[in-house]
C-alpha cells in the first residue's frame, strides 16, 4: 500500500476553481479526506486526470472535480486508484465466495499505476486492459503501452498517442487587446486540426501564431516508431476509407499482433465506411484479444442497444 499522501485542493465548478483559499486533503488506507468530507475507498468507482484537475466518480453521487495543489494530480490519482481498486477487488472476492464461486476470482497488477485489475468473469486473453490508467499489458503482465501516452482520444474516439495542448488565441481591437486559452487533450490528428484552427485565426494579429507553432512542433515530436503509421491510418479510418486504413493498420499489427486498440480503430473505420459486418467482426477480434478492453466493450454495447431500438 502507498503511504499517507497530503495535498491541497479547490473545488471546480463550470471549469473554474472556486473559493479564495485552498483546502487540505489527505489520502491514507482508510479513505480520502477532502476538507471535512470523508470518502471511503470502496465508494470511489473511477477517476480521471487532465493536467491538475482530478475527476472523482462516486457511487450514488454526481462526479465532481477538484484542482490539486502541492503534488501532481496524476500522482494523487494513482494513489487513490491503488487503494480503491484493491478494496473493490476485496469486495468482489467476498461476494464470489459468498456465492460459492471463489475459484473464479482473478486479478492482475498494473505495472504502470499499481492498481489491482479485477479479471473475475473475463476469459483469459493475450492482453489485459487497466481501466484505471488506460494502459495495456500482455498476458505476462508486462507493459505494452502506457495510457499516459497511448489511449483513446477524448475528441475523435480513436486509439492513438494523446498529449495535452494549450489552445491559444490573441486579439487586438484598436485600444483593446487580450487573449484566451484552454487546455485540450487530443491525439496527433486532432492536434493538427487544432493547429490549423489556431494558426489561421491568430495569423490576423501575428503574435498568437507562436503558440500555434509550438503546438504543432509538440504534436510532431516523440512518436513511437512501432506506432508510426497510426495517425495516417486513423485519419483514413475517420473518413470511412477503411480499405486504405487497413493497409496501415496491418503494418502496425505485425509489430503488435491483435492489439485491441488497433482492431478497435479498424472496426470504427469499417463502421464509418458502411461496412457494418466487417466492423463487428473486427470488434469481436478486439474483445477476443483483450476480453476486458473497455473501449471495445462500450462500442459493442452501444451497437447492441442501437440494434434493439431499430
Amino acid at each position: 500500500m502507498v503511504p499517507q499522501t497530503a495535498f491541497k485542493f479547490r473545488h471546480v465548478s463550470n471549469g473554474q476553481a472556486v473559493g479564495f483559499r485552498s483546502q487540505r486533503g489527505n489520502l491514507d488506507e482508510k479513505g480520502l479526506l477532502l476538507g471535512d468530507a470523508f470518502i471511503e475507498h470502496a465508494a470511489i468507482k473511477d477517476t480521471l486526470v487532465r493536467d491538475n484537475r482530478l475527476v472523482l466518480a462516486l457511487e450514488g453521487r454526481e462526479p465532481f472535480v477538484i484542482h490539486v495543489y502541492g503534488i501532481p494530480a496524476r500522482e494523487l490519482e494513482k494513489a487513490i486508484d491503488r487503494y480503491s481498486s484493491a478494496r473493490q477487488a476485496e469486495l468482489s472476492k467476498a461476494e464470489l465466495e459468498r456465492k460459492g464461486e471463489g475459484h473464479s476470482f482473478r486479478t492482475a497488477a498494473c505495472p504502470a499505476c499499481g492498481a489491482t485489475i479485477d479479471l473475475s468473469g473475463f476469459d483469459k486473453s493475450s492482453y489485459v486492459y487497466c481501466r484505471f490508467c488506460e494502459s495495456l499489458l500482455d498476458r505476462g503482465g508486462q507493459l505494452v503501452n502506457s495510457g499516459d501516452a497511448y489511449r483513446v482520444c477524448d475528441e475523435c474516439g480513436l486509439f492513438d498517442r494523446v498529449k495535452g495542448y494549450t489552445e491559444f488565441y490573441f486579439y487586438f481591437l484598436l485600444v483593446v487587446y487580450g487573449f484566451s486559452s484552454r487546455r485540450r487533450h487530443v491525439c496527433d490528428n486532432c492536434a493538427h486540426r487544432l493547429f490549423l484552427k489556431t494558426f489561421f485565426i491568430n495569423l490576423i494579429f501575428l503574435v498568437g501564431i507562436i503558440p500555434s507553432l509550438v503546438l504543432k512542433f509538440k504534436s510532431m515530436s516523440g512518436r513511437a516508431t512501432d506506432f508510426a503509421g497510426l495517425p495516417r491510418a486513423n485519419k483514413l479510418a475517420s473518413k470511412g476509407r477503411f480499405d486504405q486504413a487497413d493497409r496501415e493498420y496491418t503494418t502496425i499489427l505485425q509489430k503488435h499482433p491483435e492489439h485491441p486498440g488497433i482492431l478497435f480503430n479498424q472496426a470504427m473505420g469499417h463502421l464509418k465506411g458502411g461496412d457494418a459486418g466487417q466492423g463487428i467482426d473486427l470488434l469481436k477480434r478486439s474483445l477476443k484479444s483483450c476480453t476486458n478492453y473497455l473501449p471495445s466493450a462500450r462500442l459493442a454495447m452501444a451497437l447492441s442497444k442501437a440494434a434493439e431500438q431499430a
